[in-house]
């Protein structure tokens, strides 16, 4: 074992590098001088990258070290800065910031706190209060202030909480406090921002932010493998070891090409270079063995969290790290997670804690070597420290961390509801609460012990709801007693009944034995029932549930019922000696007798009885009794498919048992059914509150989720049920509603898929949330479940079984990107099911319809699915679909049809129209043949009608499209794709409006049927077709968010209506979702040019618009994309009017650098040298001869730079 003094660690660990750690910084060359010269153009620079690209680092290890060192040459070198972050006082932070010593206050002889309070004063003056405040310093000449707000995306944070429209004001001053400061140039104020990517669309909140970011924005560039190679062996050098290649290329092919794997594999690299250091033999490198001893880049992160957990003395001190964490992070209406500061006196209010508990859980997390919480464990803490966790790779790695955001984000919904429904009871608009809402919200205050200080981080008024929890469960306790009241008085008028039910079953055997004996056997027979009856008398409950269970089971009524009728045939020849004795009770009991034997009667007869016997004995018992009858009332409702009627008898139960965990789930399950997933989710979180290992419970839940468009939680939820999976369990778990498709495909009108079945279907419902939600790991989790199908067989039944989850998630509004997966599945079907030509025929339809949607589109979410269904798509050619089936066979011709639309695409040839309609005529012809035509043929015939109906669109034979249009309407009246064709072909204005308000009103999610309906209104041109139209495209908006198409649409309209400031921001929210598309930069431009206020700057934001497009498109790889709009910036740049003015100067210097960069980094100085030579000679600009010659001579400037700097690094001199 080697002997030797530990060296310090090089790597940081999940925290930034810091200003002093510059040396230990690699991987980023060149970045800092780029960040550099484009905030001494702008002044303004928005850093932009995924969470744990390295922002921060890149600003405290890069930047600063750089402009210290007198890299902004025209500037100098003297600088101060200020690092700070938003927080939840963002004017307030930046006043503390610039009130420490050396930034604007005097390092000796002033008061900090009245620095700050006069800085704060000045910043809330007016727009210009950060101009002031610096002028009122007095700095030294030629001092340069720097401002970087870290972790800006807080701000829309802060803007979103408590308070709302004081802290709404409080975030837009901040705003402008920064975009003021950096539009003039007397006083030399420069700022940063570093924001997560994903923020980037809610800076059109804020006036003139979105425009800003836009103007001046670096995206933090992927780093290549080189460079990430780098950011490994640096360090390792810099720290006096060596490091295995092997172990490089572990780290390399582990961190993948996700940049959010940065800060994952610097913690990795921490912790392996402790363990290294600990456990080495003299000479050797850092290795494998050390690198998964602390469990590799998957689990290093979460096994360190979970040592310093275990590390904690107690439970006490466990709970209140628990709360600390969950104070410390937030998830987001749109389950984005963030980071959130908190003071350490917050956190002591909301764990209950003393000062003491809580610092001692914080060092423990904080301690050299962990840095899971800031501030560094060198930084004294008190009562108003903020204290922060170091990095949102923490909430993504650490399992157990992940959990306690879920739970808290639940907590929080459960007491959001709660304050609303309290401020509603308050004025009088809502009564108490009832269950189950009231058990729910016991239940949470009870586990979760809700605190002033932590409700006050999701509004609404403490004191008031828990005053209102309490008078809803004195109010609940009071209608209890009374229901008990009557409860017991109902008991004792059924006690005779119960008795004589019971007595009635022990005659009628009584009377069958009377054949055999006589008058004195009958004597003791009537003493035994007397018995019995007294028994009955003093055990009611037992004697009711007995009876209700004899009238509820089948076999027990056709054995009585012989039995009775014996019984009777001996009684008639017995009456005479015995009418005296046995008169009250024969009478009695015979009456009851007759009614039971009624009652079984029909419910062997059929499932329908079974609810009228329940109504019955429901009526006759109490409602402890009458659950059985109404379960299998319930059950009968159920499989007949009247699920409302189930649900009414679930919530029947329920109100006598409010924690059946049975008619919980069940009553979850039918809601889903029904289309109401918020009220399936309610019942199956009560189910998961007492028992929250349900695989089957998780998986409905995970379908309501991604009904719901959830899919991070759906995700979630379906990786705790596999993870809860147990063979042991009752595998008789089925699907009762089953998609029509997969009906006429396999006949089943259930699905019952057994226990390992279910399992690969969960891992098959990964890749479908993954699909929907557009999630890049779609192909691995389809991967990873094609392997568990393999192992373990049947894959069948997972097939159908996912199959019908999804198509109840998408039934209504779905996801495109779900016909993806639907093709891919139906494909795998058809292979193991005999190559059946349907099931090809289905998954060519799937994957058309993606293509056909995605062209409406263009959601950038599908971007990878785009190559992934047109490779899939190739693969079901007319070669691989003759195999099977008869050339006349209708799904054959249907099939063929289909290839020849998808590979004639629009085309409008005569001969290929007329070959693939020939195709459809045959099939059309074969499908009328078919009698007699049941409601799935309907189908069948309507769908091949409409294919027919698109060829006839094309070839524009408009009598035959209307023909076919009318027997498709015929077969199927609600047919939108029918009404849709005959809108966009009829001549009569009215008629056109009838047809598309049908087809709207048959499928509203339509978005075909929308865009042209909105087009046709559009061209219409008057106010109220134009004010129509605006609200149908932002109907689409709403269905379609990420749609660039129908943001777009809404754009002008607005534009045309000249509501110029709403169509501002509908196409900056269009930037912030397409930033690569340059010609909703030139609709930007249109509508700026309409505005009196932003007129002389369209141009100029054009120009931006066009390179930070160009920019966009660099960073997809799509290298001759970026250049044209590159080129269109240059031409754009050319034509202004005013060269002379310092804005558009500003812009063609930038323009032209970007391009000369651009095309050196891309191929070449030559290459860029080449583009310029040739722009001078061709062009008859003499703007754009002058930018290139002064490229020109900046490139030969630069050539020249690194030609001597190669020569004196060869100089023999050098090495000394």
């Amino acid at each position: 074992m080697s002997q030797n003094p530990p060296r310090s660690n090089p790597f940081p660990g999940l925290r930034h590098f810091e200003f002093d750690e510059t040396a230990l910084f690699f991987g980023r060359d060149g970045q800092s001088d780029e960040v550099l010269q484009r905030l001494r153009m702008h002044r303004f620079l928005a850093v932009i990258g995924v969470s744990g690209s390295g922002k921060s680092s890149l600003i405290r290890a890069g930047v600063l070290p750089a402009l210290y060192g007198g890299m902004m040459v025209q500037v100098g070198s003297r600088w101060r800065h200020v690092i700070f972050r938003p927080g939840d006082d963002p004017i307030g932070n930046l006043s503390r910031a610039l009130g420490c010593k050396g930034v604007l206050a005097p390092e000796k002889g002033s008061d900090d706190s009245l620095d700050t309070a006069l800085i704060e004063s000045t910043l809330r003056s007016s727009g210009l209060g950060l101009i002031d405040a610096i002028r009122l310093a007095h700095l030294p000449p030629r001092e340069n202030i720097l401002v970087i707000v870290d972790q800006f995306e807080e701000l829309f944070r802060f803007a979103g909480a408590a308070e709302s429209a004081r802290r709404e004001n409080d975030a837009a001053a901040f705003v402008k406090l920064l975009l003021e400061a950096t539009s003039q140039t007397t006083v030399p104020i420069y700022i940063i921002i570093t924001m997560r990517s994903d923020f980037i669309g809610d800076c059109a909140r804020f006036l003139n932010l979105a425009e800003a970011v836009n103007d001046a924005m670096y995206l933090i560039p992927r780093m290549n493998r080189e460079q990430r190679k780098e950011a490994i062996c640096g360090p390792v050098a810099v720290g006096g070891a060596e490091i295995a290649p092997r172990l490089v290329n572990r780290l390399l092919n582990d961190m993948g090409d996700n940049p959010d794997q940065l800060p994952i594999m610097q913690h990795a690299l921490m912790r392996t270079w402790d363990y290294w250091e600990q456990d080495h033999q003299e000479g050797e490198p850092l290795d494998l063995r050390h690198y998964e001893a602390i469990g590799g880049m998957a689990e290093a992160l979460s096994r360190h969290a979970d040592e310093a957990w275990a590390e904690l003395p107690d439970d006490r001190h466990r709970l209140i790290a628990k709360r600390l964490f969950q104070s410390l992070t937030e998830k987001g209406g749109d389950n984005r997670e963030v980071r959130r500061p908190t003071r350490i006196i917050e956190i002591m209010e909301r764990t209950h804690a003393s000062l003491g508990e809580v610092l001692a859980t914080v060092e423990c997390f904080r301690r050299p070597g962990r840095s899971f919480l800031m501030p560094p464990s060198d930084v004294p803490l008190e009562e108003q420290s903020l204290v922060d966790i170091s990095h949102e790779s923490l909430i993504r790695g650490w399992q157990r961390l992940r959990e306690w955001v879920q739970e808290e984000s639940t907590s929080a919904e459960t007491w959001q509801r709660l304050a609303e429904t309290a401020a509603y009871h308050a004025q009088g608009r809502a009564g108490f609460l009832t269950e189950p809402e009231l058990g729910v919200a016991l239940a949470w205050r009870d586990r979760e012990l809700p605190s002033a200080a932590w409700a006050r981080r999701y509004r609404g008024n403490f004191e008031q709801a828990m005053r209102f929890l309490d008078d809803s469960a004195k109010a609940q306790q009071a209608e209890a007693l009374e229901k008990e009241r009557r409860r017991v008085k109902e008991l004792r008028r059924l006690q005779v009944f119960a008795a004589v039910v019971l007595l009635a079953f022990l005659v009628a055997a009584f009377l069958g034995a009377v054949s055999i004996h006589e008058g004195k056997i009958l004597t003791s027979q009537k003493t035994a029932l007397q018995k019995e009856k007294d028994r009955a008398d003093s055990a009611l409950e037992t004697a009711q549930q007995r009876a209700v269970a004899l009238a509820v089971q089948k076999a027990e009524a056709d054995r009585q019922r012989t039995a009775a009728e014996q019984a009777e045939v001996e009684a008639d020849n017995q009456r005479a000696a015995a009418e005296e004795e046995k008169k009250d009770a024969q009478l009695s009991a015979g009456e009851l007798h007759e009614e039971v034997l009624a009652s079984r009667g029909k419910l062997i007869s059929d499932q329908q009885s079974v609810e009228v016997l329940a109504d019955d004995l429901v009526g006759q018992s109490s409602n402890l009794y009458g659950i059985l009858a109404l379960q299998e009332k319930q059950i009968a409702l159920s499989e007949t498919g009247d699920h409302q009627g189930s649900i009414e008898q679930l919530s029947r139960i329920l109100e006598i048992q409010p924690d059946d965990t049975l008619a919980l789930a069940n009553r979850g399950y039918e809601y889903l059914l029904v289309d109401q997933p918020e009220k399936s989710m309610a019942d199956l979180k009560r189910y998961m509150a007492q028992d929250p290992r349900s695989p089957d419970v998780l998986q409905n839940m995970a379908i309501d989720e991604a009904m719901l468009r959830d899919y991070s939680a759906a995700r979630q939820n379906t990786l705790k049920a596999i993870e809860h999976y147990s063979p042991t369990e009752d595998e008789s778990r089925f699907e009762s509603e089953v998609s029509p498709d997969i009906q006429e495909a396999t006949g089943h009108k259930l699905i019952q898929p057994p226990g390992p079945a279910f399992l690969v279907a969960l891992y098959y419902e990964l890749a479908a949330i993954d699909a929907m939600s557009g999630d890049a790991r779609y192909t691995a989790d389809l991967a990873e479940a094609d392997r568990k199908a393999a192992a373990f067989g049947q894959p069948h039944y997972a097939y159908e079984a996912v199959l019908d989850w999804a198509w109840m998630e998408t039934r209504h509004f779905p996801d495109y990107g779900i016909s993806a997966f639907f093709g891919d599945i139906w494909k795998r079907l058809g292979d193991v099911s005999g190559g059946d030509l349907r099931f090809r025929r289905w998954s060519t339809e799937q994957y058309l319809h993606f293509q056909s949607e995605d062209a409406q589109h263009h959601d950038p979410r599908y971007r990878g699915l785009r190559e992934w269904v047109r490779a899939r798509l190739g693969g079901l050619k007319p070669s691989h679909t003759e195999e099977a089936g008869s050339p006349d066979d209708v799904n054959m011709l249907q099939m063929k049809a289909q290839e020849l639309e998808s590979v004639n695409g629009d085309s409008t040839d005569v001969m290929k129209l007329a070959a693939e309609r020939s195709l459809l005529d045959a099939a059309i012809a074969k499908e009328k043949k078919t009698e007699p035509m049941p409601l799935l043929r309907h189908d069948k015939l309507a769908q091949l009608l409409v294919s027919r109906v698109r060829v006839e669109n094309s070839a524009k034979d408009f009598s035959s499209l209307r023909r076919d249009c009318n027997e498709i309407l015929t077969l199927d009246p609600h047919n939108a794709a029918a009404e849709y064709f005959l809108a966009i072909n009829e001549t009569d204005d009215a008629a056109k409006e009838r047809h598309f308000q049908a087809a709207l009103a048959d499928n509203p999610s339509d978005v075909t049927v929308l865009q042209s309906y909105v087009g046709y209104l559009y061209s219409k041109g008057d106010d109220a077709s134009l004010q129509k139209a605006l609200k149908l495209a932002r109907d689409r908006v709403k269905l379609y968010p990420f749609a660039p198409g129908a943001q777009s649409d809404v754009a002008t309209i607005e534009h045309h209506l000249h509501h110029e400031e709403e169509a501002l921001d509908t196409i900056n929210r269009l930037l912030s979702i397409a930033p690569e598309e340059g010609a909703y930069y030139e609709d930007r431009q249109a509508i700026e040019a309409a505005m009196p206020d932003r007129k002389q700057m369209a141009d100029i934001h054009l120009i931006a618009g066009y390179l930070t497009a160009g920019n966009a498109l660099a960073l997809l790889d799509r290298q001759d994309e970026a250049l044209a709009q590159y080129l269109q910036a240059l031409h754009a740049a050319a034509d202004l009017p005013d060269q002379k003015n310092k804005d558009v100067q500003f812009q063609t210097e930038l323009t032209a650098r970007t391009i000369t960069d651009f095309l050196t980094e891309r191929a070449s100085v030559d290459e860029a040298a080449r583009f310029w030579r040739n722009t001078a000679a061709s062009t008859k600009n003499p703007v754009m001869v002058q930018w290139a010659n002064r490229e020109l001579e900046r490139l030969g400037s630069s050539q020249q730079a690194q030609s001597n700097q190669q020569q004196t690094q060869g100089s023999p001199q050098q090495a000394h």
